[in-house]
């Protein structure tokens, strides 16, 4: 698998490079999620004949997350 790489943009921007991306062939396996503000959860996946690399992609996109938050709070402190 390729690394983990974070969209630094305005999150518009971010949104549709991946959308572009998604509509130019170039992603072979994803997923988007989001929540409304009414507080409805929402998601679309890409590919899901391969669930179990959106699977991997959700686990280590989560690993990151949390080593996020985690920097975020010792920042904090």
């Amino acid at each position: 698998m390729g690394k983990l790489i974070r969209l630094n943009q305005s999150e518009a921007d971010a949104a549709q490079e991946f959308a572009d991306l998604v509509a130019g062939g170039k992603v072979t396996q994803g997923m988007a999620c989001y929540r409304k503000e009414d507080g409805s959860v929402h998601f679309c996946i890409i590919n899901p004949a391969h669930l179990s690399y959106i699977i991997g992609l959700m686990e280590r996109t989560k690993l990151y997350l949390m080593d996020l938050a985690a920097d975020y709070e010792e920042d904090q402190e």
